[in-house]
């Protein structure tokens, strides 16, 4: 028998008030931001029936949305203004003679996904011929059938929040294993 689990929680915390003013940026906006506590739990076990040599086995994971790619990543809505856009809050075209910049119309650190859970199971049966030990098993892969965003558009428009990317469908893997 085997079960082991972990769990860890964390936040980041990004503060550049002290530079910003250094830099040309003397906006106290967004320069301190705590993000939300994120919890991850992973969960699995295994376990052989005796006599009957079946094995058992099945994984859990919870993690934070959208991604597990990207462990903090939060919603955001980003919007390309242009230059001529920004120029009458400024008074001036943008420096360097760029053409557009990104702002994120949302505040960063405050909205996040729903949470992407992911069950796995397995079912083997152990066989012996003489020396030769043969694992015939059955893996069902997101057996919740989750479709949990993994990755999601954060450009501000009319795709924005579409996703990009899903939790892979359920689906089974049949597999023979032999150990001699």
């Amino acid at each position: 028998m085997l079960l082991q689990g972990g769990t860890s929680t964390g936040r980041a915390v990004r503060d550049d008030c002290q530079i910003r003013p250094l830099l040309g940026n003397p906006s106290p906006l967004y320069c301190h931001v705590a993000e939300a506590w994120l919890t991850r739990v992973k969960l699995s076990g295994a376990y052989t029936i005796p006599r009957v040599d079946v094995q058992v086995s099945g994984t859990l994971r919870s993690e934070p949305a959208p991604g597990e790619r990207t462990p903090r990543q939060e919603i955001a809505a980003n919007f390309q203004a242009t230059s001529a856009a920004v120029r009458p809050s400024l008074g001036r075209d943008l420096a360097g003679g760029a053409r557009n910049v990104t702002v994120n119309l949302i505040e960063p650190g405050s909205q996040y996904g729903e949470r992407a859970n992911q069950l796995d199971f397995r079912l083997a049966k152990l066989l012996r011929f003489g020396g030769i030990r043969t694992t015939v098993s059955a893996d069902v892969f997101n057996v919740l059938n989750s479709n949990a965003v993994q990755g999601q558009n954060s450009t501000y428009g009319p795709a924005w929040q579409q996703p990009t990317a899903v939790l892979i469908a359920r689906f089974v893997k049949f597999s023979v294993l032999f150990d001699f």
